[in-house]
Formats: structure tokens, sequence, C-alpha cells
């Protein structure tokens, strides 16, 4: 799998009264954030976790509390700078070899674009004005829509390995 974290826009919720807790980098304003895994071979969304206010959470916080403890024992995901430390992730400075490395860098962008494809539905690319709880009703849609998209059409793009390290377990 690769792991990556997304914002998205949403209105200051007003009744929780204006905090950081929701402050989003990426918008700089009011965000959440969900934890979203892909699968390296067949590109589909396998596990979404969230939303969590932006302001209180980085990416690897919401691992430790998340698909960290669905791993089995001795599986590994590969993930970017963000989780640097982590040693169930692979990072692409933990890359074993250049043909790694590119393996890892052609997911996580294929990952990077899955991302790009789920904001592209208008209820998620707009601000989310609308009761909080509801807006992974639509994040779930969305991943399911996308699924099913890769089970028509195949993945994005084919991140399949060209190289005999592209899924080696390192430690």
């Amino acid at each position: 799998m690769v792991v990556d974290g997304i914002d998205f826009q949403i209105a200051e919720p007003l009744k929780y009264g204006f905090s950081s807790v929701w402050y989003s980098k990426k918008w700089n304003g009011p965000g959440i954030k969900y934890e979203i895994a892909t699968c390296i071979k067949t590109g589909k969304i396998v596990w979404v976790n969230g939303p969590f206010p932006c302001g209180r959470f980085n990416d690897l916080q919401l691992y430790r509390i998340g698909l960290r403890d669905r791993l089995t024992r001795g599986e590994r995901v590969w993930g970017d700078l963000g989780y640097k430390g982590e040693y169930t992730i692979i990072t692409p400075e933990r890359a074993i070899s250049q043909n790694h490395l590119q393996d890892i860098n052609r997911a996580r962008s294929r990952h990077e674009v899955i991302n790009g494809r789920l904001t592209q539905f208008g209820s998620l690319h707009q601000f989310w004005r609308h009761d909080l709880n509801k807006h992974y009703l639509v994040l779930h849609s969305a991943a399911v829509i996308h699924n099913i998209e890769c089970e028509l059409w195949g993945p994005t793009f084919n991140c399949d390995s060209q190289h005999d390290s592209a899924f080696v377990e390192t430690t």
C-alpha cells in the first residue's frame, strides 16, 4: 500500500468556535484531513480514515492511530518524507536501490493522482458548508466510484514493477 493524507476545505465550524485545530497549511484556513491508502498493484483505495481537524493531526499521527495497528507483522507500506522515522513505512530515503526508489516514487505519484481525482468531485472540491459528520459519506462514495472505475478500466496508471526489488521488505 501507499499511504498519504489529504486535506479538504471547510467553512469554519462555528458551533466549535474559531480555533487553530481546524487550520490547514495547504488551504491557509479551516480544513479536515483524511488518511488514504491505495493498493500498489491495483490502484484501488483500500483504506480511508477520517475526518480529523487539520491542525490537530499531521499525517504521521493519523497513521499511528489508524492504519499502523491494522498491518500484519512484517508488513510495510510506502509513504513520503512526512512519515520519516516510522519503521513500518518505507520512505524514499529508505529505498534499497535506485530501482526500488523509482518503484516507490511511481506508486506515490499514482496515489497523488488519485487524491487529485477525489478532489474533482464538486462536493469535495468546494468549501464544505454542511454537517461535518456527513463529509465522510461523500468521500467514501467518491472512493467507491474510483474503485469501480479501476474494476472497469484498470488502474489510473500501471505501477507494476519492472524490478525485483519493488516489494522487498526492508528492516
